[in-house]
C-alpha cells in the first residue's frame, strides 16, 4: 500500500463525520444538489469512491439501479449502513479497486482527489478507465484549484471573513514547513489544465466547472473515450 494512502487511511479510521466546512441539513441539500447536476438523469452500474458515511448520496441514490459504495475506513462505512441506505458497501481505497472491467457506466468520487499524489491519481484514472464501458463517465467533485490556493489562503474568496495578505503569508509558510521539513501529509492542490492533460493521457475527454458550494474547487467530468 502507498504511503500516503496509510497515512490518509490512519487519519480516517476512527472518524464518522466528512468534516464539511458547513454541516447542517440544509447546507448537505444544497450539496447534493449541485452535484446531482452532473449525474446522468439514470445509471444502470454506478461506483462512487470515498463515499464516507452516506451523508450526500441519499437524495441521489434514486438515480441508480445498482449502486456501490467504496471507502477506506471501516468506522465511516459502518454509520453509513446504519442508514439502512440501498447499495453495495465495500471497504477498499480507490486505487485498488477489486472490480472486473467494464462493469460501471458511472464512477464519481466528491472530495477524493485531495487525498492522492500525481501518481496515485494517475493510476486512479487508468484503473477507472478499465472499469468503465466506453463512453462511461468519471466525475471527480471539488478538487482544490492550485490556481487559486494563495486566493484562498488570504481569505479572498470568501465574504464572511477580512482579507489577509499577512494570513496568506503565514499559512503558504506552514504549508511548506509541514510538507518539507514535518514531512506531514498535506492536502493535493490541482490546476485544471494538469487534470485535463492527465485525462487525455489516460483515454478520457475532460470538461472542469467551478464548484458552487466551495469557491477554490473545480469538478472534472471525465468520458471514456478509448
Amino acid at each position: 500500500m502507498n504511503k500516503t494512502v496509510r497515512e490518509w487511511q490512519a487519519y480516517w479510521s476512527k472518524k464518522s463525520d466528512a468534516e464539511h466546512r458547513h454541516n447542517t441539513k440544509y447546507w448537505k441539500d444544497l450539496y447534493s444538489k449541485e452535484l446531482m447536476i452532473f449525474f446522468p438523469d439514470r445509471v444502470q452500474n454506478s461506483l462512487e469512491l470515498g463515499c464516507g458515511n452516506g451523508d450526500l448520496i441519499k437524495p441521489l441514490l434514486y438515480k441508480f439501479s445498482n449502486y456501490i459504495g467504496t471507502d477506506f475506513s471501516i468506522t465511516m462505512l459502518r454509520k453509513f449502513k446504519n442508514k439502512n441506505l440501498n447499495g453495495n458497501l465495500i471497504c477498499s481505497d480507490a486505487s485498488n479497486l477489486p472490480f472486473k472491467d467494464g462493469l460501471f457506466d458511472y464512477v464519481f468520487s466528491n472530495g477524493v482527489c485531495q487525498y492522492m499524489d500525481k501518481t496515485l491519481l494517475k493510476n486512479n484514472l487508468l484503473l477507472v478507465n478499465k472499469l468503465l464501458i466506453k463512453g462511461g463517465k468519471y466525475f471527480i467533485g471539488n478538487i482544490p484549484d492550485k490556481q487559486l490556493r494563495n486566493f484562498y489562503y488570504a481569505n479572498a474568496l470568501r465574504g464572511d471573513i477580512d482579507f489577509s495578505l499577512k494570513n496568506m503569508l503565514k499559512s503558504e509558510m506552514y504549508r511548506c514547513y509541514r510538507k518539507y521539513i514535518n514531512k506531514k501529509i498535506d492536502y493535493n492542490w490541482f490546476t485544471r489544465r494538469f487534470i485535463s492533460l492527465l485525462a487525455n493521457e489516460c483515454g478520457f475527454s475532460c470538461k472542469t466547472f467551478s464548484s458552487i458550494s466551495y469557491e477554490y474547487r473545480f469538478h472534472s467530468l471525465l468520458e471514456k473515450e478509448h
